[in-house]
């Protein structure tokens, strides 16, 4: 067994090894590779001596430069988008994508989820998420990864639309917005769904919240045939929700299931339902409590770990949290949490229930780039490491993949005391309401806290407004209906001290708690907010 265990870490080293030798090959003739002598790097020291650990501003002129329409300048590959995201300053970032890198990801989030499928014979899956792209749609732009990836695995035969209820008009769409109210629609027209899908798992539960608010007028709709003209539905994907009503005997069993509770529904609905999948962590835990009470036993899968940067991990299993590096996907290296040198690890060199940062070189021109996840090892699997992500550097929360910095935040909040004499504030998100939200808890004087209450709608329209203006993934996420609108919530001085208090951890140095952990926000949130929301 040892002795198997030494040859799976070899062959994994070894590709490794092979990833970053084909980069430096492919790559020695472009702008990047000729200043860092990309010829003269035959092996990984060399390489690592002549290119230093790097983020996202040693790559701002280069990628702009290649969005100016200028070649080899990072890659010498074809560029399919960008993948635009928020910096660790509030900057947007355009992560380039390449189709040599599409090529590398393969189907591999797939994989499992087909083998799920073909077994059970018959039914059919339903992705919660539309993507906003056509396939055959080659115009280089910005979109996100899962947009860019799937509509590729489309058009090379990797991913059947087909297979889903809704088929290719249910899936990619530029044009809708009422996406949930199409996808619930969906549902209720399928009774043999295998999978239910989503990127992440917080989007399957804001589908159930969504079903729970609007059952009863969907079903409706799907009685007389007919799609209310203020829902934002595109012709094509109205044309394919009237051509999949299902007959009366269904419908009278959604709404007899739907009245009767949403306890455990998708046990109810689906009975042949066998998994829900989406991205997920230790971080959400929040949400998938909340969504366990849709799907009650039902197996969840976790299928990928993946960035704009790069598709890094598979599912290890159903239930399991954890990730096995992808070997085919980049040349990776880590960096040790705690280390003091500063120098990094191969994957054969980590060690189990340790933490590093995980560092990529990449199939899209990006080299020896930091990306901000921190994992933890929890075993081997084929010689690679198996992961578990476990916070991200310099992010306060992370709900539906906006990656909100704690600059955002306190940005968003000074743009409030332009408007109202803010004493001291704290920000948070709860996930009380579907979809969640964040809220600043901001103290004020007693007799400015009544003023600042009537003012509430106009207060909240700017902190979300700044929220956006400062974080580009959270702008994108609010247009999509996957975060609801920030709130304001204004207390006297005295009550912000009794709650902070009350609900924070004792704090070892006197820093004002501007940024909530997200049990302690949920919990300060419920007592502070109960007869605002009411109001």
């Amino acid at each position: 067994m040892r002795n198997s265990r030494i040859g799976q870490e070899d062959r994994a080293a070894e590709q490794n090894r092979e990833n970053l030798m084909r980069i430096v090959r492919d790559n020695q003739n472009t702008d990047f590779g000729k200043r860092h002598g990309f010829r003269e790097i035959g092996d990984i020291e060399e390489y690592r001596k002549r290119v230093a650990v790097s983020e996202y501003g040693d790559y701002r002129e280069g990628i702009r430069a290649m969005r100016r329409g200028e070649r080899n300048v990072l890659t010498a590959y074809e560029v399919a988008g960008y993948c635009s995201s928020s910096g660790t300053e509030g900057e947007i970032k355009y992560i380039p994508l390449t189709y040599e890198a599409l090529s590398r990801y393969s189907d591999w989030p797939e994989r499992y989820k087909k083998r799920v499928y073909r077994e059970a014979g018959h039914g059919k899956r339903l992705f919660v998420n539309t993507f906003r792209t056509v396939p055959g749609d080659r115009e280089t732009r910005d979109m996100l990864l899962s947009e860019l990836y799937y509509r590729w695995m489309t058009e090379q035969g990797l991913f059947s639309a087909e297979e889903y209820v809704g088929g290719e008009e249910g899936l990619f769409d530029d044009r809708s917005e009422d996406v949930l109210y199409a996808k619930v629609w969906l549902g209720f027209a399928e009774e043999e769904l295998v999978l239910i899908e989503g990127i992440y798992l917080y989007d399957i539960l804001h589908f159930f919240g969504y079903m729970e608010s609007h059952w009863a007028e969907i079903i409706a709709d799907m009685e007389r045939g007919s799609i209310p003209p203020d829902i934002a539905l595109s012709p094509r994907l109205r044309r394919r929700l009237l051509s999949v009503r299902p007959d009366a005997r269904r419908l009278e069993r959604v709404r007899a299931e739907c009245s009767a509770g949403f306890s455990c529904i998708a046990e109810r609905l689906w009975s042949g339902l066998r998994l829900v999948c989406g991205i997920g962590s230790r971080t959400y835990s929040a949400e998938e409590e909340a969504l366990k009470s849709y799907t009650g036993e039902i197996g969840r899968y976790y299928f990928c770990y993946c960035a704009s940067e790069c598709l890094m991990g598979e599912a290890t299993g159903e239930n399991r949290l954890g990730y096995r590096l992808i070997g085919d996907c980049g040349f990776y290296e880590f960096l040790p949490l705690h280390g003091e040198n500063g120098e990094t690890l191969l994957p054969h060199q980590l060690k189990k229930d340790e933490l590093y940062e995980i560092v990529v070189t990449n199939f899209s021109g990006l080299y020896r780039y930091r990306i901000g996840d921190v994992l933890r090892v929890t075993g081997f699997d084929g010689g690679m490491p198996v992961m578990e992500f476990v916070f991200r550097r310099n992010v306060a929360f992370n709900l539906v993949g906006e990656k909100m910095q704690i600059c955002h935040l306190e940005d968003a909040v000074a743009a409030l005391k332009e408007r109202i004499p803010v004493q001291g504030f704290c920000v948070g998100a709860s996930l009380q309401r579907i979809p969640a939200a964040y809220y600043a808890l901001v103290a004020l004087a007693d007799d400015e806290v009544k003023r600042a209450a009537g003012d509430r709608e106009r207060l909240e329209e700017e902190f979300d407004s700044a929220l956006g203006d400062r974080n580009v993934d959270y702008l994108d996420l609010r247009r999509l209906g996957l975060l609801g609108r920030a709130r304001v919530v204004p207390v006297s001085t005295a009550r912000f001290a009794a709650l902070t208090g009350k609900h924070l951890p004792v704090q070892r140095h006197n820093k004002p708690p501007h940024v909530l952990p997200l049990e302690a926000a949920e919990k300060l949130y419920a007592e502070a907010a109960e007869s605002y929301e009411r109001e």
